[in-house]
C-alpha cells in the first residue's frame, strides 16, 4: 500500500487522510508508521487527526509537523451547523433537538458539535406529521 501511494505521487500530488488515528488498530498503526517513514520527498501530504491523548510514534521525524487544535466553542459549532441551512434560521424544534444532544454529552465533550451538525442534518432531512414552519419543508433543505 505504502509503495501504491508512492507511486500515485510520481504522477501527481497526492493528499491522504487518516481521521481519528486514535482508534485504529495496531496493524493501521503500522502501516501509517511505514507511510510517514517514506513518503519524505515525495509530494504527498498525510493529514491524521487524533485526540491528544494519543501519542504517535512518528512525531520525532524531521518532516512531521503537528498542529494542535482547541475544541470549538459553543457559538463555533451553532455557526457549523447554521451553514447547512444555507442561511435561513433554523426551526425552533431543531434548535431543541441540537441543544438537547449537545448537552446529553456536555457541552465540552469530543465531538458534541460533530454530534450537533449530523443531528441538525438529520432533522432537516427527515419528513414530520407536522406541518413545518412558514418557509421550511421537512423533507429536505
Amino acid at each position: 500500500m505504502v509503495d501504491q501511494l508512492i507511486g500515485l505521487a510520481a504522477h501527481q500530488p497526492v493528499l491522504a487522510v487518516y481521521e481519528d488515528v486514535h482508534w485504529a488498530d495496531p496493524t493501521s498503526l503500522e502501516l501509517l508508521d511505514l507511510i510517514v517513514e517514506r513518503v519524505q520527498g515525495s509530494p504527498v501530504l498525510v493529514l491524521i487527526t487524533f485526540r491528544s491523548e494519543f501519542l504517535p510514534p512518528w512525531m520525532g521525524h524531521p518532516h512531521v509537523i503537528a498542529f494542535t487544535l482547541s475544541r470549538l466553542s459553543r457559538r463555533q459549532g451553532a455557526d457549523m451547523v447554521e451553514s447547512l441551512t444555507v442561511g435561513r434560521a433554523l426551526p425552533a424544534e431543531v434548535l431543541l433537538a441540537i441543544d438537547e444532544a449537545i448537552d446529553r454529552l456536555g457541552s465540552d465533550a469530543d465531538g458534541a458539535h460533530t454530534i450537533g451538525k449530523q443531528t441538525a442534518g438529520d432533522l432537516l432531512r427527515r419528513p414530520r406529521r407536522r406541518k413545518p414552519p412558514a418557509g421550511w419543508s421537512w423533507s429536505g433543505c
